[in-house]
């Protein structure tokens, strides 16, 4: 996360800080909730996923609902990114997010994303480094933004 909300957080984090297991935000059991609904919430990154997130720009920072019956939600313990040191890979300290090298390989949405070596089926040149010296491609198909769009 880049602020200490962490509303802009994008991470897998899936576990709270004392241990427990996240629930799918698109889960209704065993917590229901409406956290999901991104009219509402519109900071909320949702997935599918069990990632920590800040849907309502919680004062303390990423949360999530546990599978845990008797616990409805806790807190996650998200590093905060420090601009020019070694961190975390699955936080980043820009807006565009650029500097971003975690394992994430799928979209806000639910698609897998296409690996950066293949051309199918979507055709693309944003694995040349010399053209996107920010990329730092590999051969994997993680979440990256090489021209810097602000989407």
């Amino acid at each position: 996360k880049e602020t200490v909300l962490g509303s802009d957080y994008s991470g897998t984090a899936a576990e709270t800080k004392s241990g427990l297991t996240c629930q799918r935000w698109d889960s209704q059991s065993p917590q229901k909730h409406t956290r999901n609904d991104v009219s509402q919430f519109p900071l909320a990154k949702y997935n599918v996923d069990n990632y920590c997130r800040n849907p309502d720009n919680s004062a303390s920072g990423p949360w999530c609902y546990t599978t845990n019956p008797l616990v409805r939600w806790q807190y996650c313990d998200v590093p905060l990114c420090e601009a020019g040191e070694t961190k975390d890979p699955d936080c980043t300290d820009t807006v565009l997010g650029t500097d971003y090298r975690g394992q994430q390989s799928e979209t806000a949405s639910g698609l897998t994303c296409q690996r950066w070596d293949s051309k199918t089926p979507q055709r693309h040149n944003k694995n040349d480094v010399s053209r996107y010296p920010l990329a730092e491609f590999n051969e994997e198909n993680y979440c990256r933004n090489p021209n810097e769009r602000a989407q």
